[in-house]
Formats: structure tokens, C-alpha cells, sequence
């Protein structure tokens, strides 16, 4: 193995090599986020769109906690260097349920999907269903910015959002989660 710790690019691999004890190198968690880091902070756009995984996600390396705000950093940086996978998670965080994903802590999650679809599937298909997206994705970043990481704020918007689900769940049975979570890798 013959890498030079100085380039971004041999930095992400020992990240890797670190994060996984390859090579005869010992599984190392810290070293494998400390050169994550190194290899983001030079300018490896795949090392910044994996750092705004760990931080969206909160896992992968330890010593990550989930911050949609570093995820959204270091997402724009990879994406301004035109990594598409970057891109892509970029619009999923700029066109999601704000409230929502803040809430349950996840984009993917069931509860967010469905609220997704019954968005895209009911909500778009009328004229005051298109009113109320364009007042919500108005008004709602700038709300989860202000009171988002406030516990009061989750447990008073958590059951609401929790009664809305079960309601679309019982409006629309069994067949409508089927089809409406189906195919996640579409959004």
C-alpha cells in the first residue's frame, strides 16, 4: 500500500481502510473519521457527500451525530463539484416534508413516505391541495428552522402527524401504503 496522507484522495481510502481494519490496518473508527474529514476538508467531492451521509444519517462512523444542517454543508459542497449522487440527496432534503422528516428524524421513514405520496398522489391532484403545498413549502423550513430542534416541538407535532398517517392508513387501506411505499428509490 503505497498512498500519500497528504492527497484527498488517499486520505478517503484510508478512511475506508481504517473504518474496515484492511491492509493490516487496525479497525479504527476515530482515524477512519478523522481522515473522512481530512479528505472532505481537501476537496474530495465523494469524502464531502460521504460526510453529509454520516450527518444526515447520524451512523456509518462513530462520533457522528445527526445534523441536517453539516449534512446540507457538505452535500452543497460535493454537489458544487457536480458528484451526482451529492446532487440527488440535495433535492430529496430541499423537496421533502420539512415537519415531518424533522420529527421522525428521517426522510426514508414510512411515516414520511406516506405522507410523501398522499402529498403527490392526492394533495397535487386539486386546486386548494396545490395552495396548501405552495403555502406549506413556504412556510414550513422556515418553521422547523426556528423550533426544529425543540423536544416541544416534536411532541407536539409527532401525534398530529402520527393521527394524520393512521387516518391516510384507514382511508385508503392496505393496497394504498402497497402502492404508495412501494417504490421508494423514486423519490
Amino acid at each position: 500500500m503505497n498512498l500519500n496522507p497528504t492527497k484527498a484522495e488517499d486520505q478517503l481510502s484510508l478512511s475506508g481502510y481504517y473504518q474496515y481494519g484492511l491492509f493490516d490496518l487496525p479497525r479504527d473508527l476515530d482515524k477512519a473519521q478523522f481522515w473522512l474529514v481530512k479528505a472532505a476538508e481537501n476537496g474530495n467531492a465523494r469524502a464531502q457527500w460521504y460526510l453529509g451521509v454520516c450527518y444526515d444519517t447520524g451512523i456509518h462512523i462513530s462520533g457522528f451525530h445527526s445534523d441536517k444542517e453539516k449534512a446540507k454543508y457538505w452535500y452543497t459542497k460535493s454537489a458544487e463539484q457536480g458528484y451526482e449522487p451529492a446532487k440527488e440527496k440535495l433535492k430529496k432534503l430541499n423537496s421533502g416534508c420539512y415537519v415531518a422528516t424533522c420529527v421522525y428524524g428521517s426522510y426514508d421513514c414510512h411515516e414520511v413516505r406516506t405522507l410523501r405520496r398522499y402529498r403527490d398522489n392526492k394533495l397535487s391532484k386539486s386546486r386548494f391541495g396545490r395552495r396548501f403545498i405552495q403555502i406549506y413549502y413556504t412556510v414550513s423550513p422556515k418553521i422547523v428552522a426556528l423550533f426544529g430542534n425543540k423536544k416541544w416541538f416534536n411532541r407536539l407535532c409527532k401525534p398530529v402527524l402520527d393521527l394524520f398517517v393512521r387516518k391516510i392508513q384507514q382511508r385508503h387501506g392496505k393496497c394504498w401504503l402497497e402502492i404508495f411505499n412501494a417504490d421508494v428509490s423514486a423519490f
